[in-house]
């Protein structure tokens, strides 16, 4: 019994005395643990956001306004899709050792309060032809080709076949008589290099469709100089930075979104966007003040893309691309992150190689979206959102690029907030 009774109270004891726990963390060990819970507590925050407005956006219909920018659109798109058919067929020839066409970038979207009916808009594509007469030497022939409506397409028959004149710089101005001749006198255009340097033409885009040409009576076309080009991800991975004002960025983000629409599933955008397929005329480079090296003069206001055009290589003969919706929105967010941080995704992360499987790009723009460092604005912010997340229309399986009824989703959820964050500026 004795035994028993020192055991009951040797165990009283042991409960009686509560051990005393000491927690205790290192200065790095508490910043990660504060920094998960931010990450966590963003990703939580930018997920609610992104649910309740896309149940907002089930609930109702798809803005008139995001109707109408889906129907311009939508009409640039098969423009641009005729427009690469059209020259390829007119710049086939062997006259020189290559073809390149420059397609600057534009929003094409009207602004409602202008008053202007989309239909009767002319629609333009401003364009540089360059030729190659050798491997080291390029001619740059700046253009605009207009978009002919049915009632003004009266094709005239080929004009005589001409030999190709030798290379000049030129540029070409439309006058303000070019876009609202009723009924322009047009000629097919055989050979674009033959053209370009002799008559004082504006271009056209037939319905056929085809390049056509009409004599213009304004001033004779001007040299240009051959200016080079400077990709985004050059100018993003250039050791000294090249600032772009917040105005031009905005702006190009808009332009990007905007031709995602316009030129994807075309020869010139056949799958999706990246750094390196939007490019900047390089205006002029000098020497720094230290002598060493040269800095970049860029004018960011005038991006584009280009596409090559091999010799008897015709539209016709390519296979018509296919792209995936949702990779081609992440894309699209990728390089809206980029422009608005102005660096590219491999720089941001410290990544010695540059990932391409889907899901690693995935996460690692999921990882970047919820950084709340420097933060893009609201409506910026959502269009990105939605682009990285996948989420749209309050779909997250999208159909296939040509169904309308993503287009309109795509234009409420992505362009409509990158157009509303512009107005100040367009």
């Amino acid at each position: 019994m004795q035994i028993i009774e020192e055991n009951r109270r040797a165990k009283t004891k042991q409960l009686e005395v509560v051990p005393r726990v000491k927690l205790m963390f290192k200065t790095k060990e508490f910043e990660e643990i504060t920094k998960d819970l931010d990450d966590t507590t963003n990703s939580l925050f930018r997920l609610t956001t992104l649910v309740s407005s896309n149940r907002q956006a089930a609930g109702i219909n798809t803005s008139k306004h995001a109707l109408g920018i889906a129907k311009s659109l939508r009409r640039a798109h098969q423009s641009a899709s005729n427009l690469y058919t059209a020259i390829s067929r007119a710049w086939n020839g062997d006259c020189h050792q290559g073809h390149e066409t420059r397609l600057f970038l534009e929003d094409r979207i009207l602004d409602r309060s202008s008053g202007r009916k989309s239909a009767n808009t002319p629609l333009t594509f401003p364009l540089v032809f360059a030729t190659m007469p050798s491997e080291r030497k390029r001619v740059w022939h700046e253009a605009v080709v207009r978009v002919l409506h049915n009632d003004e397409d009266h094709e005239q028959p080929p004009a005589p076949t001409q030999a190709p004149s030798p290379p000049q710089r030129v540029a070409f101005v439309v006058t303000s008589a070019d876009l609202t001749c009723p009924k322009p006198q047009i000629i097919p255009v055989e050979n674009i290099c033959a053209v370009i340097p002799s008559r004082h033409i504006s271009f056209v885009l037939t319905g056929q469709p085809k390049i056509g040409l009409m004599i213009s009576d304004g001033p004779s076309p001007g040299t240009s100089a051959a200016p080079s080009k400077a990709s985004l991800k050059e100018i993003l991975s250039a050791p000294r930075k090249i600032p772009a004002s917040l105005r031009l960025r905005m702006l190009l983000a808009l332009r990007v979104a905007s031709n995602l629409l316009q030129l994807l599933q075309t020869r010139w955008l056949p799958h999706s966007w990246s750094d390196e397929q939007v490019f900047f005329p390089l205006t002029r480079t000098r020497p720094t003040t230290s002598g060493q090296g040269a800095s970049l003069d860029i004018d960011f206001g005038r991006p584009f893309i280009l596409a090559p055009f091999p010799q008897g290589c015709t539209a016709a003969t390519q296979p018509q691309p296919q792209a995936d919706p949702k990779l081609a929105l992440l894309e699209l967010g990728i390089l809206l992150l980029e422009i608005w941080y102005e660096e590219t995704l491999e720089a941001h992360f410290s990544l010695d190689r540059h990932p391409t499987e889907f899901y690693e790009r995935l996460t690692w723009a999921h990882k970047w979206l919820d950084e709340m460092t420097n933060p893009p604005p609201e409506l910026y912010d959502r269009a990105v959102s939605h682009c990285i997340k996948g989420v749209i229309g309050g779909e997250v399986r999208l159909g296939q690029w040509e169904d309308g009824e993503l287009w309109n989703a795509i234009c409420g959820d992505v362009i409509v907030p990158l157009f509303n964050n512009c107005k100040m500026w367009r």
